[in-house]
């Protein structure tokens, strides 16, 4: 009999520790669940929903199928077209007459002073300076970095004179690559920026520009600066 009892006094602390145990391990996993539901929520409050209109609104202009947005144009001043205007399509195929781009897709394009411009082609049409946002796809190319396509422009179009070569960052933190140039013969001034998004074998490589005559030269850089640093990539 005390056998008996002994062993059925173990048991029962035994049963009790099990039970403790198992009530800890419950009341861990319950608590953990509170903490990240309430992490999740934190994360859902938080997260902002862009709810700009895409194409040109304002003054902001919001690809959906390339997925970038720029803010902050100079609408006032400079003449701005997007997406589907005439004006683009003009400019498009003007580009695919140069033998140095590949399939490129004017995406916008601003011209100063702001008037409503009926051709790009017609030197005598006032144009002092233009801006322009254009992407095209590669599947196959060495060039791996925007760096790499920058020094690709440089050395197809020797009749430029190049400086101030650096790396540059969007609004978002996405790296580029920009420099400036001088046409020898007019003395047109320019800056470029290259932008390069993967995905597998695919490369989409975006270019912003600007071009003014000499005596607009600050005006475009202005402009050309101001859209670099309101670019945005990741947004959606």
């Amino acid at each position: 009999m005390v056998v008996s009892s002994t062993i059925y006094f173990v048991y029962e602390k035994f049963l009790e520790l099990i039970m403790k145990r198992i009530y800890w391990v419950l009341v861990s996993v319950f608590l953990f669940s509170c903490g990240q539901q309430n992490v999740t929520k934190d994360i859902l409050e938080t997260k902002e929903v862009d709810d700009t209109p895409y194409g040109l609104a304002g003054n902001t202009y919001r690809n959906k199928n390339l997925v970038f947005k720029i803010t902050n144009l100079p609408v006032d001043s400079w003449a701005i077209y997007a997406d589907n205007h005439p004006l683009l399509s003009e400019l498009t195929l003007d580009y695919a007459k140069d033998t140095n781009t590949n399939q490129f897709v004017v995406l916008l394009l601003a011209s100063y002073p702001k008037k409503e411009y009926q051709s790009r082609l017609d030197e005598s049409n006032g144009i002092l300076a233009d801006l322009e946002i254009g992407m095209e796809t590669q599947t196959k190319t060495d060039k791996r970095s925007a760096e790499d396509f920058s020094n690709g422009f440089m050395q197809s179009y020797p009749e430029n004179e190049y400086y101030e070569k650096e790396g540059v960052r969007t609004k978002d933190s996405y790296s580029g690559y920009k420099f400036y140039y001088t046409h020898r013969a007019s003395g047109i001034k320019g800056g470029i920026a290259y932008f390069i998004r993967s995905s597998r074998n695919t490369k989409r490589v975006y270019r912003l520009l600007y071009r003014a005559k000499s005596e607009e030269a600050d005006i475009g850089r202005e402009a050309f600066e101001n859209m670099l640093e309101n670019l945005e990539f990741n947004t959606l």
